[in-house]
């Protein structure tokens, strides 16, 4: 948030740090000053909010201006307040880094090196193991001197994926299996 008040909701944080305590005191004593001679009033949530989430939504009469106030609960956080756009557009979620919460389309394509190639089979092995993903044979089987090949198929999804393993700096390729490449192991 700027630090430069433009109006009285956005004065509100005026010399507080609303996550200590005192200053939250003050924090709450403003607030229920701007409500009570109707500066602020309390709305609906203008999105979805998450069940038991506790957020508060304010308008501030004169211009409009939409606040979300998050109260500090002693296992989810500190207490928040900051000003909402309505009409920006949402942010994106940001993915799970739960493996098992994740298919195959969560994982970035395009070269790597080889730890994070590594790194992946690991992933992929074991998305396996909880049935998740299956391993899939290649139409033919690679060549010696080709780097090795192994795909995957989403069974959420039903893509297919392919890594292809090279042994030095970004060399080894996670990208989906093109249709041709796929219409020639159904052929």
């Amino acid at each position: 948030m700027d630090k430069k008040a433009t109006s009285k909701s956005d004065s509100i944080l005026d010399g507080l740090d609303i996550h200590r305590y005192g200053d939250w005191l003050t924090f709450t004593k403003r607030l229920e000053g701007l409500i009570a001679v109707g500066h602020l009033r309390k709305v609906t949530p203008l999105r979805a909010e998450p069940p038991n989430s506790g957020r508060e939504w304010y308008v501030e009469q004169g211009n409009g201006d939409v606040y979300i106030y998050t109260p500090p609960d002693g296992d989810k956080g500190l207490p928040e307040w900051e000003k909402f756009d309505p009409f920006a557009r949402p942010e994106p979620e940001r993915p799970s880094r739960n493996v098992l919460e994740l298919d195959l389309r969560d994982i970035p394509v395009g070269q790597m090196g080889r730890p994070q190639a590594v790194s992946l089979l690991t992933r992929l092995w074991i998305l396996i193991g909880f049935g998740k993903v299956e391993a899939v044979d290649r139409p033919l089987p690679a060549s010696p001197g080709e780097p090795a090949e192994s795909w995957y198929r989403d069974l959420h999804t039903g893509i297919v994926y392919k890594l292809v393993e090279g042994d030095g700096e970004n060399d080894s390729l996670w990208e989906p299996v093109p249709q041709h490449e796929l219409h020639a192991r159904i052929q």
